[in-house]
């Protein structure tokens, strides 16, 4: 007569059996979380856990003070929003200026030699635009 294997599983000291089913599963992701705990320490990285101590858990010891809050997030993200939204009420020419100014890094004297727009007349633009930005975003 064939035996009948029985599987148990270990669950806070204690062994528990299980059907083949659920052992296998268990196996497999006990597999898993080795090789990801080795792979995380093959490359310096440590669990959350690890900074644990008696009186405050490892995400309290973490908790950065400094990083700004979900609300000054939020209320930065909804203020590229609206910028976002300015930039794209100006002209073309009044766009380009300020592209290539704040967001490409160039200088006024710069964008000029490649494009060959004279410097004042780049500068009368940057300040068109950011006055016409500056009253959309005080609406």
């Amino acid at each position: 007569m064939a035996e009948i294997k029985q599987y148990y599983i270990k669950m806070k000291g204690r062994q528990i059996k299980v059907s083949k089913e659920v052992f296998k599963e268990c196996e497999h992701y006990r597999r898993k979380e080795r090789t990801q705990k080795e792979a995380g320490q093959a490359h310096g990285l440590m669990s959350v856990d690890a900074f644990d101590t008696e009186s405050l858990s490892g995400m309290e010891r973490l908790y950065d003070p400094t990083a700004p809050s979900t609300e000054d997030l939020v209320l930065k993200r909804l203020d590229i929003e609206r910028l976002s939204t300015a930039l794209k009420t100006l002209p073309q020419r009044e766009f380009e200026v300020i592209q290539a100014i704040f967001f490409d890094g160039k200088s006024e004297r710069c964008f000029s030699r490649e494009t060959g727009i004279p410097q004042r007349t780049i500068n009368y633009r940057k300040h068109k635009a950011l006055d016409k930005l500056k009253k959309f975003l005080e609406e």
